[in-house]
């Protein structure tokens, strides 16, 4: 939303969700391929899909705030009544009564903080009272996939939800904002350190004590860089993607089962990618070990791990990528683009690079002859769904193709870039899998 109002949407627009109507709003909230917002009058606008009456059922009259989410909205009126419509399949539209102040959609529930400063939640159908929220009272509440996390007006967290799918403990401290996003949940801490963790056990701990620079997410995993140039990595180590060799170093990216660092020297270091441990249940079937933690010799001035292959660019601007080639020529070594580029991220299997021309090329690996990117020059680059900030300052964001094998050849690839241009004054971008955020 601009300070004028007026509305922006980018990402998947296979149901309209992009689509964003005219008009002066003062709130948006983004749900699975729908949106609702709150216009300037208070009244309520959603679009995008509509299976369930997501976006042609949104009641009239005036609202303080509306939450999308899953497949249903709620909002809150302004006596403090919330009304919900779209899917009711768990119950999630089954409103208990009160007067509240604040309500937050999730994915098959819905959970709101009373004007009294309770928390209430509903939803999931049968099992709807283990949905049962905490004494007390909250400043605010986030829901989502079955379990919710509340920050009570002593800046404590605390989270809930299904006892199937717990533990639900959030790290002890004081809090001023939190989220729940799926399986995640993160918050602020008073000190402005982020805290993170994950529904069930993944094996992750919380967040290493210390000062950090950066932080970097693999598949189960994460590590982050302190001010000491030091490296500490937690969670998931079935493949030994946390043990971090000694030394001090000058960035980190971790992967699907293995992470690379770039040390003080230049030279690479990367650790994980064995083959002969356990590792979760989901992935028992799938090698993790084609060379990807296999970095060659030389001196590097940046570098990016992806799942199954890694990237990095040599002081001298080449570009060198290891690991796994979906092409059958065998690893570690795989091909790159030619010239000399600037840096270079990886997101799954998707590789973007910057040129020191400020052009971008994109490709999979093994299939340089299937590359693309948008004309121009840019910036900095993030994939997944792939954007990239123009020298101009604008951003410019292109859907990513699925690379389909078909008799051991690619039948499509990626599909084309569609530029999706905002307002200029960026400096940087990160993408996720269907939202993308910019630094002004």
């Amino acid at each position: 939303m601009r300070e004028s109002g007026d509305l922006v949407c980018w990402g998947d627009n296979d149901r309209g969700a992009a689509d964003a109507p005219s008009g002066r709003f003062r709130a948006v909230s983004t749900g699975d391929f729908f949106a609702c917002a709150l216009k300037d009058s208070g009244e309520i606008a959603c679009w995008g899909r509509n299976d369930h009456g997501e976006t042609t059922r949104a009641p009239v009259g005036q609202y303080r705030s509306v939450s999308a989410g899953g497949s249903h909205a709620c909002a809150v009126r302004e006596s403090g009544e919330v009304i919900c419509w779209g899917s009711n399949y768990w119950g999630q539209l089954d409103v208990k009564p009160g007067r509240y102040s604040v309500v937050s959609a999730g994915s098959s529930d819905t959970c709101a903080t009373r004007q009294s400063g309770g928390v209430v939640c509903w939803g999931r159908g049968d099992i709807s009272e283990l949905l049962e929220a905490p004494a007390g009272e909250f400043r605010s509440v986030s829901s989502d996939l079955g379990w919710a996390c509340a920050l009570r007006e002593s800046g404590e967290v605390v989270c809930w939800g299904l006892t199937e799918d717990g533990p639900y403990g959030a790290p002890s401290g004081k809090y001023r904002w939190l989220r729940v996003d799926g399986f995640w949940a993160c918050a602020l801490r008073e000190s402005a350190e982020i805290a993170c963790w994950q529904r069930g056990d993944k094996g992750q701990p919380d967040v290493p004590l210390g000062k950090y620079e950066s932080v970097s997410t693999g598949k189960y995993h994460w590590c982050a860089l302190g001010e000491s140039g030091e490296i500490a990595c937690w969670g998931n180590n079935s493949s030994g993607q946390t043990d971090v060799p000694r030394g001090r170093y000058h960035a980190v990216s971790a992967g699907g089962f293995h992470t690379c660092a770039l040390r003080e020297s230049g030279e690479v270091a990367c650790w994980g990618a064995e083959d002969d441990v356990d590792r979760p249940e989901t992935d028992h079937a799938t090698p993790v070990d084609y060379g990807q933690a296999v970095a060659p010799d030389g001196q590097y001035r940046s570098l990016a791990a992806g799942e199954l292959h890694t990237c990095a660019v040599r002081e001298s601007g080449e570009l060198v990528c290891w690991g796994r080639d979906y092409r059958p020529r065998g690893h570690p070594r795989i091909p790159a683009p030619g010239g000399t580029y600037r840096s270079v991220t990886v997101y799954s299997h998707l590789t973007c690079a910057l040129r020191e021309s400020g052009e971008i090329v994109c490709w999979y690996p093994g299939y340089l002859d299937f590359s693309d990117g948008p004309p121009g020059k840019y910036r900095s680059v993030s994939v997944d769904e792939p954007c990239a900030v123009h020298e101009s300052g604008k951003l410019v964001c292109w859907p990513a193709g699925e690379l389909e094998m078909a008799g051991g050849e690619p039948s499509s690839v990626l599909i084309g870039w569609r530029a999706h241009p905002l307002a200029e004054g960026y400096r940087s971008v990160s993408a996720g899998h269907v939202a993308f955020a910019v630094l002004e």
